[in-house]
């Protein structure tokens, strides 16, 4: 037996075997085959038993290609399955032995910060707020607009162009 088998090579001689007993071995025709004399009746199921497990193969390929279809159309449901199912598990188990059980691991502890990671992080928070203007509750509450006209204290509002919300009309 060689080792550079070609199936599909092999599986299109026995076709054509087959075609050729069909064709050429009819009305009592013979072939010497193994040292008798062979009809189509005797060779035809031969052949035919050689040539099953190629169409074998044919078959659970397009069974697999098939199934494979089936499996990727169905990804987006078994995903926000698995989600959902993860989440009621931490919500009625938290992150218990319960919800290990179900398979998922549950979440790392975040590592405290060192004294340097802290004041690095509190530098960052406070360029950010600069950069971006915002103020906590108690200072938006500290600022106080004065609208012309009726001298009263009202906070002030700042539309995007800079110029504070005067309440009297827009003139252009």
């Amino acid at each position: 037996m060689s080792t550079n088998d070609d199936p599909k090579g092999m599986e299109l001689k026995l076709l054509n075997i087959q075609r050729g007993i069909s064709a050429v071995l009819t009305g009592g025709k013979t072939i010497p085959y193994r040292g008798q004399a062979t009809d189509a009746a005797t060779l035809g199921p031969i052949v035919a038993a050689a040539l099953a497990p190629y169409e074998n193969v044919h078959n659970v390929r397009s069974a697999l290609r098939v199934g494979l279809d089936a499996r990727r159309a169905n990804v987006a449901n078994v995903k926000q399955l698995v989600k959902d199912i993860q989440s009621a598990a931490q919500a009625a188990f938290q992150d218990g032995t319960d919800y290990e059980q179900f398979g998922f691991k549950p979440r790392k502890k975040p590592s405290p910060l060192t004294p340097e990671e802290k004041q690095v992080k509190v530098e960052k928070l406070r360029l950010t707020r600069a950069a971006r203007h915002t103020m906590g509750s108690r200072q938006k509450a500290a600022v106080k607009g004065v609208t012309p006209g009726n001298g009263t204290t009202t906070t002030g509002t700042t539309t995007p162009g800079g110029t504070g919300n005067t309440g009297g009309p827009v003139t252009k």
